[in-house]
């Protein structure tokens, strides 16, 4: 009864995507506007996160080598152009980042709320060769929106039944 005297509720949308490369090398030809500008959204977002699962090809000298950092840098150039094709008068800003060598994680929010927004973390939890590797696994995101708390996990795991325990 008294959530007005307490509370303040502001509508903020939030857009979460994932994306599966199959381990191709990101290209130009890679459309997010596509997906961006669907019918089913009415208005751009006020914070977009992308989630990448096999950014590369998963062998055994990309496990030891991690992510590819020209490859996250082409995918966060995608990103930023599609959501300036998206709405030309909102000035997106790239907010943070984590990953593990597969698996990549962006976030991106409007100018305006980068001040609205507080105790940004990030970790990652590697599953693959017993918990040594990063080539299967999960990435978390958390952040704060003024007083609300936000988490987002991705995750790449074993296809199967067999390590379900894991």
């Amino acid at each position: 009864e008294q959530e007005h005297v307490y509370s303040d509720i502001k509508p903020y949308t939030l857009w979460v995507f994932s994306w599966n490369l199959a381990g191709n090398e990101p290209r130009y030809e890679m459309d997010f506007t596509q997906v961006f500008k669907s019918d089913d959204f009415h208005t751009a977002p006020d914070i977009v996160v992308i989630g990448f699962q096999e950014t590369l090809v998963l062998n055994a000298i990309n496990c030891l080598k991690g992510h590819d950092k020209a490859r996250v840098d082409a995918l966060k150039s995608h990103a930023i152009d599609a959501l300036e094709d998206l709405d030309p008068d909102a000035s997106y800003k790239f907010v943070a980042q984590t990953a593990m060598v597969g698996l990549l994680m962006m976030w991106f929010c409007k100018g305006e709320m980068v001040d609205k927004i507080s105790d940004v973390c990030s970790t990652k939890v590697k599953t693959g060769f017993g918990g040594n590797m990063g080539n299967k696994g999960g990435v978390l995101l958390r952040f704060n929106i003024e007083d609300t708390s936000v988490c987002i996990w991705w995750a790449h795991l074993e296809s199967g039944q067999k390590k379900e325990k894991e």
